[in-house]
């Protein structure tokens, strides 16, 4: 039995996806299965993981899911797998169809995993991946630079996610590990005991209601709030190449998906406290989201009962799901 779940969510990846694999297939650690969910590709992943990859168990959506309910139903395979087994010892590593590990990248964040159980998820050095060439066929490679595109997220003060060191050229300034309010959703392990443990429900362990976006900044606050730690681990190492085609959303619509999504964030997760100390913010980003927050409108009620699920355990330093 793999204690390294590996999750991937395509939609039309076909570009990206092989490399991906690959990059899986040549790690040290190979104690893990890769599970993938297509949210109804019109391109070839679907034959191509029957073809190329037939140790991969995979899930085809006849529609387009979001990663939200892609990533619940990958988890409940993966927790069905390991039923009966020890959950502080087993790992979810969700990667996306644009993160090209190191071979030593699962291995790098398995043992830190290993060596402090206080920690619920880790991530790693992520540098970013360019095209050169491109109009040449014959010339065309995509090049690993020594650009960062992430090495762990902090909170800034108008609550937004923000990746440290984006931009910067790696001059070892991240060589040591750190603890961090979030790691990218693109490059996450988290153990699998803290995800139960702070799951909605039997079914939900990511926010279903939020579609694609949000999700996983989301899962940072419910991890800290039931008291567990999240480290940045600069030893696993990916590249990222940001020109992949994910999906046919619009900008607009994902934008506005994005602003809806993040409201819904803070109101689940805010103490009071919190929120009085930053309730001018919150007015401003209120009145800026509010066409968006209003079309999801039909989830308050559901916000508002995870809500207090989630501050009763600020409070009492409990948590159900085991």
């Amino acid at each position: 039995m793999a204690n390294v779940s590996v999750h991937i969510i395509a939609r039309n990846a076909m570009q990206s996806l092989p490399g991906v694999i690959r990059a899986i297939s040549q790690q040290t650690y190979a104690d893990l299965v890769l599970r993938v969910a297509d949210n109804a590709s019109s391109d070839a992943v679907v034959s191509f993981l029957r073809d190329e990859v037939p140790g991969a168990r995979a899930i085809r959506n006849a529609r387009d899911l979001g990663t939200a309910n892609a990533q619940n139903q990958l988890i409940r395979m993966a927790m069905q797998s390991w039923k009966g087994a020890d959950l502080d010892d087993q790992y979810v590593l969700m990667l996306d169809t644009d993160i090209t590990l190191e071979p030593n990248a699962v291995s790098a964040l398995i043992c830190r995993l290993q060596e402090d159980k206080t920690l619920g998820a880790v991530g790693g050095k992520i540098l970013r991946m360019f095209d050169e060439n491109i109009q040449d066929e014959a010339l065309h490679e995509r090049v690993q630079s020594d650009h960062i595109d992430s090495v762990g997220s902090v909170l800034s003060p108008y609550l937004d996610l923000v990746p440290r060191g984006a931009g910067e050229v790696d001059a070892e300034q991240y060589d040591d590990k750190t603890s961090v309010f979030a790691v990218p959703g693109s490059m996450m392990m988290v153990r699998a005991s803290a995800l139960a443990r702070t799951r909605h429900s039997e079914e939900e362990y990511m926010d279903q209601s939020f579609g694609s976006g949000g999700e996983c900044m989301d899962l940072a606050w419910r991890l800290q709030h039931d008291g567990w730690g999240i480290e940045y681990v600069p030893t696993a190492k990916a590249y990222r190449y940001r020109g992949v085609f994910q999906s046919g959303v619009s900008d607009q619509k994902q934008s506005a998906e994005l602003k809806r999504n993040r409201f819904f964030i803070l109101l689940k997760n805010l103490t009071v406290k919190q929120a009085v100390s930053y309730f001018p913010k919150l007015l401003v980003m209120g009145a800026a989201s509010s066409p968006a927050v209003l079309s999801g409108i039909s989830n308050l009620p559901k916000m508002l009962k995870k809500r207090k699920t989630i501050l009763s355990k600020v409070s009492t330093g409990k948590s159900d799901g085991s």
